[in-house]
């Protein structure tokens, strides 16, 4: 294949390589924000309830936990 057609395939997966590194530190951060939720009594805990067979959900409610 002509040389310019690598170069551009290489930036392209370069370019997916770092979203994909970006996505897996974005999702980290939320994990570790969850965790933290669930760990400290002073923050309220949200959750879901199903609404109806359908399978949707009521609003997110928030709860607390005596700490």
């Amino acid at each position: 294949s002509l040389p310019i057609v690598k170069i551009l395939r290489d930036q392209y997966e370069h370019q997916l390589d770092e979203d994909r590194e970006i996505r897996g530190q974005y999702e980290r951060l939320i994990q570790e924000k969850e965790r933290k939720i669930f760990m400290d009594p002073g923050e309220p805990i949200r959750y879901r309830i199903p609404s109806d067979s359908m399978g949707s959900y009521y609003p997110t409610k928030s709860r607390w936990i005596p700490g």
